[in-house]
């Protein structure tokens, strides 16, 4: 498992992992200029005391340079999203990995001809980031 599981990340968390998982190596202000390009705002007080508390539940961590802090993911978007999905799965699907694939596709309307057709672009690599 990745962390353990009473530090689940935060909506806004996440947020700020996308940032850093596509941008290794960011420092705080790029950070707060990156999520401005995307319509959201903050204060950079709010982003500093965040990514505190993100390196203090393992997510993350830093460098120093001079002033500044440039911040790295310390697990891939991969490892981060199984270990969110291990969690859902355990927690509400009694462990089920079928009831809880079952329940996504109830719910979204997915069929199986659907699913095989994603799961060939994700093995071919062409996966988009939001179908």
């Amino acid at each position: 498992m990745v962390r353990p599981r009473n530090s689940l990340l935060t909506e806004w968390e996440a947020m700020l992992m996308n940032v850093i998982w596509e941008n290794e190596g960011i420092s705080a202000n790029d950070i707060m200029d990156a999520l401005k390009a995307q319509n959201v705002n903050r204060h950079n007080s709010s982003i500093r005391t965040n990514l505190s508390f993100m390196e203090k539940k393992g997510y993350i961590s830093h460098r120093a340079e001079g002033r500044s802090y440039y911040y790295s993911s310390k697990f891939s978007r991969r490892d981060v999203e199984k270990s969110a999905l291990e969690y859902v799965r355990d927690v509400f699907f009694f462990g089920s990995s079928f009831h809880m694939i079952f329940r996504l596709m109830e719910k979204d309307h997915v069929s199986f001809a659907d699913l095989k057709k994603r799961k060939k672009k994700m093995d071919s690599g062409k996966n988009e980031r939001h179908p």
